[in-house]
C-alpha cells in the first residue's frame, strides 16, 4: 500500500514539474525572433529594377553575379511590424514596401543583393542609403534623414537627402544630388553634374559636360570640366581647373581661382583673392577686398573688366594680342599728386598717362596692335601691374609709369 502510495507521488510531481516547465519550452522562438528576420530570393534577368519605398530603415544594396535578387529584412520589431512588409515580383520588377499602419515602431536594415545590371528606385523616410559593388543602370535614391553613398555606376545618378552627405565614386552618365545640410564628395563623372547643398564643402573630381554646384556655405573644389561651370557658394572659397568652356563663379567671401577657361569667365568675391589663369576669350572680374592675377588672351568682343576696391591688379597679356587697356587707380586719403609716386607699372608703351588731383586719379592708356577688345582695369588705393605673357618671346623685364 505504501509503495503504492510512493508511485502516485511521484506521477504527481512529474506532472507539476512538467506543466511549469511548458512555458519554458515554448520561449525559444520569442529569443530566435528577437532581431526579427524576413527574407525571400527571387530568379530574374539582368535589366531589371529594384524598388524600394518604406517609411523607416536603412537600405544596403549590392551587387554580385548571379541572376537573382535576395531581399533580407533585419530587426527587432514585432511579428506584426514585419507583417506590413511586403516583398513582391512584378515581372522582372522587385518591390519592397514597408508603410506600417500606426507608423514604425523600431528599427530595420533592408539588406538586398542585385545583378550588376539592374536599376534601383530607394526611398526611405528615415534612414541611410548605399549602393555597393559597380552598378549597370539607373540609380535614383531619397532620403528624408540619411547619408547616401554609391560606388561607381554606369547609368544616371539622381540623389537627394534632407539631412546627411552624399558620397559617389565615378559616375558615367549624369549626375543630380541634392542635400539640405551636408557635403558632396563625387569622383569622376563623364556627363553633366548638377549638385547642390545648403551646408556643406562640394568636392567633384572632373566632370565630362557642364556644372552646376552651389552651396549655402562652404568651399568648392572641382576638377577639369568639358563644358561650362557655374559655381557659387555663400561663403567659402571656389577652386577649379581646367574650363572647356566659360565660368560664372560666385563666392560671398573666400577666394576664386581657375586654372584655364575657353570663352567668358565671371568672377566675383566680396571677399578674397581671384586668380584666373590661362583664360582665352574674356573676363568678368571682382573683389570688394583682394588681389586680381589674370593671365588674358583676349578673342570676341566682350569687354573685359578687373575691379578690385582694395587690393592690386595684375593683368598678364600676349605681345601679338590686339586690346584697348583703360586703367584707373583711385586714390583716398592724403595725396598731393606728386611725381613721385607710381600706382601703374606696365611693360608695353603707353597711349596716355596722367594724374589728377582733382578726381584723385591716376590714368593709363594703351593700344596693343592697332586695338581690339576692351580692357578696364580699376583698384582703389592699390597697384596696377600689365606684364607680357609668360609665354613671350620677349623677356624685357623694364616697366613704363607713363608720362610725367
Amino acid at each position: 500500500m505504501r509503495q503504492l502510495t510512493f508511485i502516485a507521488f511521484v506521477c504527481v510531481l512529474l506532472t507539476t514539474l512538467q506543466l511549469y516547465a511548458a512555458p519554458e519550452a515554448h520561449s525559444a522562438p520569442a529569443e530566435e525572433y528577437e532581431e526579427g528576420r524576413k527574407e525571400k530570393t527571387f530568379t530574374v534577368t539582368k535589366g531589371g529594377t529594384l524598388s524600394v519605398t518604406v517609411g523607416i530603415g536603412d537600405l544596403k544594396v549590392h551587387t554580385w553575379d548571379k541572376n537573382e535578387v535576395y531581399v533580407l529584412v533585419r530587426g527587432d520589431d514585432e511579428d506584426d511590424e514585419f507583417s506590413e512588409i511586403h516583398i513582391r515580383q512584378r515581372d522582372n520588377t522587385i518591390y519592397v514596401e514597408y508603410e506600417p499602419e500606426w507608423g514604425p515602431s523600431g528599427e530595420l536594415m533592408f539588406e538586398i543583393s542585385i545583378p550588376v545590371q539592374f536599376s534601383v528606385m530607394l526611398e526611405t523616410s528615415g534612414g541611410d542609403i548605399r549602393v555597393e559593388g559597380n552598378l549597370t543602370g539607373t540609380v535614383k535614391g531619397e532620403t528624408s534623414g540619411g547619408n547616401i553613398k554609391t560606388a561607381s555606376v554606369k547609368g544616371n545618378v539622381k540623389l537627394e537627402t534632407s539631412g546627411g552627405d552624399i558620397t559617389t565614386e565615378d559616375i558615367d552618365g549624369d549626375l543630380e544630388l541634392n542635400t539640405s545640410g551636408g557635403e558632396i564628395r563625387v569622383g569622376k563623372v563623364t556627363g553633366v553634374t548638377d549638385v547642390h547643398t545648403s551646408g556643406g564643402d562640394i568636392s567633384v573630381e572632373s566632370s565630362g559636360k557642364s556644372v552646376l554646384a552651389e552651396t549655402a556655405g562652404g568651399n568648392v573644389n572641382i576638377g577639369d570640366i568639358n563644358g561650362d561651370a557655374t559655381v557659387s557658394t555663400a561663403g567659402g572659397d571656389i577652386s577649379v581647373d581646367k574650363i572647356a568652356g566659360g565660368a560664372k563663379l560666385k563666392t560671398a567671401g573666400g577666394n576664386i581661382r581657375v586654372a584655364g577657361a575657353n570663352g567668358k569667365v565671371y568672377a566675383k568675391t566680396a571677399g578674397g583673392d581671384v586668380t584666373l589663369e590661362n583664360i582665352v576669350g574674356s573676363v568678368d572680374a571682382k573683389t570688394s577686398a583682394g588681389n586680381l592675377y589674370v593671365e588674358l588672351t583676349p578673342t570676341g568682343t566682350s569687354k573685359s573688366v578687373l575691379s578690385t576696391s582694395v587690393g592690386d591688379a595684375t593683368l598678364y597679356i600676349p605681345e601679338d594680342a590686339k586690346a584697348v587697356i583703360n586703367a584707373r587707380v583711385r586714390v583716398q586719403g592724403w595725396w598731393r599728386g606728386s611725381d613721385d609716386d607710381e600706382y601703374i607699372y606696365s611693360a608695353y608703351k603707353e597711349d596716355s598717362y596722367e594724374k589728377s588731383g582733382r578726381d584723385r586719379e591716376i590714368r593709363a592708356a594703351y593700344t596693343l596692335n592697332g586695338g581690339g577688345q576692351q580692357i578696364q582695369i580699376q583698384t582703389t588705393m592699390g597697384n596696377i601691374h600689365i606684364e607680357k605673357s609668360k609665354g613671350s618671346k620677349s623677356s624685357d623685364k623694364s616697366k613704363s609709369k607713363g608720362k610725367k
